[in-house]
Order: structure tokens, then C-alpha cells, then sequence
């Protein structure tokens, strides 16, 4: 197992995301097992240079008060580095966003106290999930070796991002090639539902699930160019490249400034029984239906145009 892979391993984990179960059955390591092998690793990568420091300005308590302020009590036992990114911490939050942070816990505590961190993302699950019944990840938890040797994250992704609790800074190194995890499994997914219509989404899940990652493309494929650019100014961007390829993210991007954030009162008093807040997610929201209108935005026109935005992005980097 390399060092990213058991970070992905132990994300999915810790935050208790439903899906640590394949990533348990496919290495036949048990969870119990990561924070040892994490030891091993680390031994042989301490002091690799070329770090980034990145210094970020603390949160000055604006914003969405009610969902950041139990977001931080949630997390409050722990003593890494808590960073806010995105929209909720630049105030530009609309009814589509969801919660963005990262975690950045000491090699110790990610070893040693991997229960008590258990529990803080247990207790910050309910707090994100309340916020977006929608959201599909949870916090980025981070530990500062691999963040300083190999950043699942890039610098990009702390633009305009705020301190929650913890040190003023942190380091990333190693992120030049963090695009890969993620940018040819969306062109494949992109490419697959334009050609088999009966594997597009129907719940309102998968559809957000598809418009975000539809959104993130054109930062994943500047970054796979060796420029690492905000989210918010990729766009532009990466028309420069593509031209009109960009029909699906235009629409997308029209979709998220109209959504209507969903409070469903049987989610939210479920989320506080459960004892596994992302399991009871999971189950309960493949009832949440598109509206009529949504689904006939997302037509065969959308989906062409997404399976074109692929193509075109994989010949420009292979040409």
C-alpha cells in the first residue's frame, strides 16, 4: 500500500464514510491496523523538502455563525490545525454549498488517538449533514507528514480559506500531481453517462453529486497543466484552452446559483439518533427526489456536452 492510498483509506475511515468498508475488503487491512502502518511509512519521509508554507488568517467570526461555531465545538477535543475552505469561508455561501475543511492532525494523535478522533468527526458529521443533507464528503483529514511530504490537497484549495483552531499555517508539498486521483475517474464517469443514459442520476444525490464534480473539472485540468489555479477563477481559465467546450459546466454552474438547499425535519431528527451519521445519510436520501424541472435540464443535450468537455480536456493533455 503507498502512503496516498492509506490516506484514502483512513479518510474514508475516520469520517465514517460507508465506502471504508470496500477500501477494508480490497487490502484486507483492518481499520485498527492504519495508524501502525501510517508509523512505519512516516519513518523513512521526515524532513522532505520543498514544503510550501502556507499562513492563513483566523476566522473572524462572519459568516454562517449557527453552522460554523458547532462545527468548531465538534471538533474542539482535537489538537491539530482546523481549516475552513471554500464558500462558507469567504461569505459567498448560496443554497449549493456545503461544508469544506480540512484537518491537519499531528502524526501522534492520527497514531495514537485515532478513536478520539472517531468521535469528533462523529459529532461534525451531524453538524455537516444537517447543513447539506447532500454532501458526499466529509472533513479532509490531513496528517502533517503527508501533508508536507505528498498534500492529497493543492494550494489553490486554501484560497480565501480561514483558520478554525490550531496553528496560523500549514505545509503542503508534493501536490503537483494531486490531480490525478481525481480528474480521469470524472472524464470516465462524464464520457459513461453520455453514452449509457440509463446510468445517469435520478436522486437528487447523485445529480448534485455529478453537477460538483461537473464544476471541479476545469481546476483538475489547469492543474494537470501545471497551473494551480482557485476553483473560482479556473473557469476563465481554462476557456482560454477549450474554447466552447464548456457548455455542461456553464449549465452546472446556472443549476448551483438557483438551488434550493434542502431541510427535511425526518433527516435532521435522524441524523441526531444515528449512531453513524454518513450510514443513516447514505440510506435515507435516495429519497430525495429530483424536481421535474431539474431532470429536464439535465437532458441528452447536457450529457453530450459533458462526454465532449472529456474528450476534449484528455486531447489536450495527451496532444
Amino acid at each position: 500500500m503507498e502512503l496516498h492510498q492509506l490516506w484514502e483509506y483512513a479518510d474514508l475511515y475516520l469520517n465514517g464514510i460507508p465506502t471504508y468498508r470496500i477500501r477494508q475488503k480490497t487490502t484486507g487491512i483492518a481499520p485498527r491496523l492504519l495508524g501502525e502502518i501510517y508509523r512505519k511509512m512516516v519513518d523513512g519521509i521526515k524532513g522532505v523538502p520543498g514544503a510550501r508554507a502556507l499562513n492563513l488568517p483566523e476566522w473572524d467570526g462572519s459568516g454562517m455563525r449557527e453552522v460554523i461555531e458547532p462545527f468548531m465545538e465538534a471538533l474542539s477535543g482535537l489538537s491539530g490545525t482546523l481549516v475552513l475552505m471554500g464558500s462558507l469561508a469567504d461569505s459567498t455561501a448560496t443554497g449549493y454549498s456545503d461544508l469544506d475543511a480540512a484537518y491537519f492532525a499531528p502524526d501522534e494523535e492520527f497514531i495514537g488517538s485515532q478513536d478520539r478522533i472517531l468521535r469528533a468527526l462523529r459529532k461534525a458529521a451531524r453538524v455537516i449533514l444537517s447543513f447539506d443533507h447532500l454532501q458526499h464528503h466529509g472533513v479532509f483529514v490531513i496528517p502533517e507528514s503527508i501533508a508536507r511530504w505528498r498534500s492529497p490537497l493543492p494550494p489553490s484549495g486554501f484560497h480565501k480559506a480561514v483558520i478554525l483552531s490550531g496553528k496560523n499555517g500549514i505545509e503542503l508539498g508534493g501536490w503537483e500531481e494531486s490531480w490525478k486521483a481525481k480528474l480521469f475517474p470524472i472524464l470516465n464517469k462524464c464520457e459513461n453517462l453520455a453514452q449509457n443514459p440509463e446510468l445517469r442520476p435520478k436522486s437528487l444525490y447523485g445529480i448534485k453529486l455529478f453537477l460538483s464534480q461537473i464544476m471541479l473539472l476545469p481546476s483538475l485540468f489547469l492543474l494537470a497543466r501545471g497551473r494551480d489555479v482557485p476553483k473560482a477563477l479556473s473557469f476563465s481559465l481554462a476557456k482560454e484552452v477549450l474554447g466552447d467546450d464548456l457548455a455542461a459546466i456553464d449549465l452546472a454552474t446556472k443549476m448551483r446559483a438557483s438551488w434550493n438547499r434542502l431541510s427535511n425535519k425526518a433527516f435532521k431528527a435522524g441524523l441526531k439518533l444515528s449512531p453513524s451519521p454518513w450510514d443513516f445519510a447514505f440510506a435515507f436520501r435516495r429519497f430525495f427526489r429530483a424536481p421535474a424541472g431539474t431532470l429536464s435540464l439535465l437532458d441528452n443535450g447536457f450529457y453530450e456536452d459533458a462526454g465532449r468537455l472529456a474528450r476534449r480536456m484528455r486531447d489536450a493533455l495527451e496532444g
